[in-house]
């Protein structure tokens, strides 16, 4: 009536807690799935900065949860859009020596480890195409319950999203898996903000 859309912002997304480390005690999410938690090669909490830590976006149930979450609002509300953010879908780019992803990735590789460089092309690949393929299954799952509802994104400009996030937004727009794409520019000044939309544009 007001002339206005309500696009819901999923704005922790992947992301369990600021601060310090995620437990079953301080996580209500993790009371109940401790193996929920993101693990780093150095076998601790998955963070990327020492302060954002992240539920394992590569645990299939992980991955559920976040759609179910999603759908159950699409199905529910009178809303116009989903969005994700810098941390939906995101995970550090150290991250994936959890139990359960190297289980994952053992099955699909002949039994062979994750390679201790977490900066492996194709270990980093194998990563962001779950997360890739998470993204089109939300877009896939909103769009077969409501076509109209709108899917948006707004992560951080690449390639630094994906060296530190594993955010391959470019294969998102790629695959149309995203309709709005409203990348973040925060800067402290116009010289700075200039040269980030130059750079966020040489992607599409």
């Amino acid at each position: 009536q007001a002339g206005l859309k309500v696009v819901l912002w999923y704005e922790y997304g992947f992301m369990a807690k600021v601060g310090n480390p995620p437990t079953p005690q301080n996580n209500p999410v993790l009371a109940s799935h401790p193996d929920w938690v993101g693990i780093n090669n150095q076998g601790n909490p998955a963070h990327y900065n020492g302060n954002d830590y992240y539920f394992n976006a590569y645990d299939p149930d992980v991955r559920k949860f976040m759609v179910d979450m999603i759908m159950e609002a699409v199905r529910n509300y009178d809303i116009d859009g989903i969005q994700g953010d810098d941390r939906l879908p995101a995970m550090p780019r150290n991250a994936g020596y959890d139990t359960t992803t190297v289980r994952l990735y053992k099955q699909d590789h002949g039994g062979q480890e994750p390679p201790d460089d977490y900066n492996d092309a194709q270990w980093v690949e194998w990563r962001a195409n779950i997360l890739n393929q998470f993204w089109k299954r939300v877009y896939d799952s909103v769009k077969a319950e409501d076509p109209g509802c709108l899917v948006a994104s707004s992560p951080n400009p690449y390639p630094w999203a994906f060296n530190n996030l594993m955010q391959d937004w470019p294969s998102w727009l790629d695959q149309g898996s995203v309709e709005l794409l409203s990348v973040q520019c925060y800067r402290s000044s116009v010289a700075s903000y200039n040269a980030t939309i130059d750079e966020v544009l040489e992607y599409f």
